[in-house]
């Protein structure tokens, strides 16, 4: 996750500096993570990675792990968020 933090946030910056904006400010930088979604998501090592316009991960992939009585552990076959196809 942190790698995926910090791509996105690198990811952002250079789309604020492709930009009109002429700095890299947080708010630049949160409208521009905006636009990271769609056509625009990225693939990051925890699956895709895009942002609505609330700030919030669309459709984030995440593995569901638990252990069972026996203290066996599993993952959950819940399918949550998706990975970007290419």
């Amino acid at each position: 996750m942190p790698y995926d933090a910090t791509l996105a946030m690198l990811s952002g910056c250079d789309m604020v500096l492709r930009s009109v904006h002429q700095s890299a400010t947080s708010e630049n930088l949160n409208l521009e993570l905006q636009n990271l979604n769609g056509a625009n998501a990225i693939q990051g090592v925890s699956g895709q990675i895009a942002f609505g316009t609330d700030g919030d991960p669309i459709n984030k992939a995440i593995v569901l792990l638990y252990v069972d009585d026996k203290g066996f552990i599993h993952m959950d076959p819940t399918i949550l968020g998706q990975f970007t196809k290419q």
